[in-house]
């Protein structure tokens, strides 16, 4: 047991996603979070993209009530859904635009909004989605992680 947790211990401190920051959250250290993030969506790696999560991570998706409604995830749950979005979709594209970080004053916390926009074919048809996300990102263990996400979700083609 306590290899297990060395190695654990081991492996989240050695890995890329961010440098660990002993000073506090920067607005530099929160986009290179987001963009690594984005490269690992865009890349269908659910590892890295949960990675960038926090371990206790809440996920809300507000969508049309055609698309489930409003639904909560833990990061788990969350990492579930994008590998099964991943493969009923085909041909998806995903951009992020108009992103927008604040770091707070004390540097142990941000909030970061973007909108992130889909397109693809499910059976064939063409599908499209619109995100508007925003997301609390904390320090966790000296690294920047998203504690929280808030997506509101308008869709065509479904």
């Amino acid at each position: 047991m306590t290899r297990t947790l060395l190695l654990l211990a081991l492996s989240l401190t050695c890995c890329p996603l961010a440098a660990q920051d002993t000073t506090g959250l920067t607005k530099a250290a929160v986009s290179r979070l987001l963009a690594q993030t984005e490269a690992a969506v865009r890349r269908h790696d659910a590892n890295m993209v949960m990675a960038a999560f926090s371990t206790d991570a809440r996920i809300t998706v507000v969508a049309p009530a055609r698309l489930g409604g409003t639904q909560q995830f833990s990061a788990s749950q969350y990492r579930e859904v994008m590998i099964q979005n991943w493969r009923a979709y085909t041909g998806l594209s995903y951009e992020v635009s108009n992103i927008v970080i604040t770091v707070a004053a004390d540097g142990q916390s941000a909030t970061a909004s973007d909108t992130v926009t889909e397109k693809g074919e499910l059976y064939g048809r063409p599908v499209s989605s619109v995100s508007h996300e925003r997301m609390s990102i904390v320090l966790q263990v000296g690294k920047p992680r998203i504690a929280s996400l808030y997506a509101t979700v308008s869709a065509k083609g479904f």
